[in-house]
């Protein structure tokens, strides 16, 4: 082969194999820049309605330690009580094959742990302004909670202004709404707070607090157990509004959430799970108040 000629084929070969990896360069960048299936199928700002859907699968931010509004069964360790059947029919209502993945963390992370995106909902949580601020509750609640104030076994305190004392030192559940409302209600009175609900009321009992403010649900818990505690003699505190809690910015997820919730107020499904789970128990062994969701979500109060 003349000098001339082998130029020539080398000039071809090199044309060849950059036209190949030009080829391939193009194949390799509409590769990277094709969705995948997964990708495809998860449109961006996709409503959590909408994923649940897509996915099969709920997942809440849940802590189990109120019973008989959430806990774990003892003899099985799974999921159990009033907001849990809930939380069933919610799936039941989304479609066929739809489940749950509770992510279980103490009361005071579930903020947290909804804003970190760890979880796309919590637990039916109390509805105060400040929360509102970080995100959206469903505007019919989950439950009605009459608030009451647990007293050590020889209080002498007879009403709540007895309670307003530079001297009076109230034990509380840390991050709950009954320590901001305790807060405002008794500004003069001590305050330490505390990891859990039992500890609390622990406090209380033993004397070495004088007060504790508790969901009707946590007064029952305690007694059950045999807490040495009084309970203040002019009833409830005040009244608490409990409704599932989401982030911001997804109007059709809170729509649907809405609807789901008032449909099961309006026909009787909150106010039978109430008087299984609570009702009963409540009114007839404690003689405690107790309060329903009615059919337009308005408080159905019964002693």
């Amino acid at each position: 082969m003349t000098d001339l000629n082998a130029t020539a084929a080398a000039s071809r070969r090199s044309l060849l194999l950059a036209g190949g990896l030009v080829g391939a360069g193009a194949a390799l960048a509409a590769n990277l820049a094709r969705p995948t299936a997964a990708q495809a199928q998860a449109p961006a700002n996709e409503a959590l309605i909408d994923k649940w859907i897509r996915t099969k699968k709920i997942t809440l931010g849940y802590e189990f330690g109120t019973p008989p509004m959430q806990y774990r069964d003892p003899t099985t360790n799974e999921p159990a009580g009033y907001t849990i059947e809930l939380t069933k029919l919610l799936a039941a209502d989304l479609g066929e094959g739809i489940t749950i993945d509770y992510v279980e963390v103490p009361f005071g992370q579930l903020f947290s742990l909804l804003e970190s995106g760890r979880c796309d909902m919590i637990e039916p949580v109390t509805n105060l302004p400040a929360r509102a601020l970080r995100g959206d509750f469903t505007p019919i609640p989950a439950f009605y909670a009459p608030v009451y104030v647990g007293l050590k076994p020889n209080s002498t305190v007879q009403k709540p202004e007895d309670l307003n004392a530079e001297n009076i030192r109230f034990a509380t559940l840390q991050g709950t709404s009954q320590l901001a409302v305790a807060r405002r209600t008794f500004p003069k009175a001590q305050f330490a707070s505390f990891p859990s609900a039992t500890d609390a009321i622990n406090e209380v009992a033993s004397g070495r607090a004088d007060a504790t403010v508790q969901s009707s649900s946590s007064i029952v818990r305690a007694l059950d157990a045999g807490a040495r505690i009084k309970l203040l003699p002019t009833g409830a505190l005040y009244l608490e509004s409990v409704s599932f809690f989401m982030r911001q910015g997804d109007p059709r997820t809170l729509n649907w959430m809405s609807n789901w919730i008032g449909y099961h107020a309006s026909i009787g499904t909150l106010a039978t799970l109430y008087e299984r789970f609570v009702g009963t128990a409540s009114r007839e062994k404690y003689k405690l108040q107790t309060v329903a969701v009615g059919p337009a979500g308005q408080p159905i109060r019964s002693n």
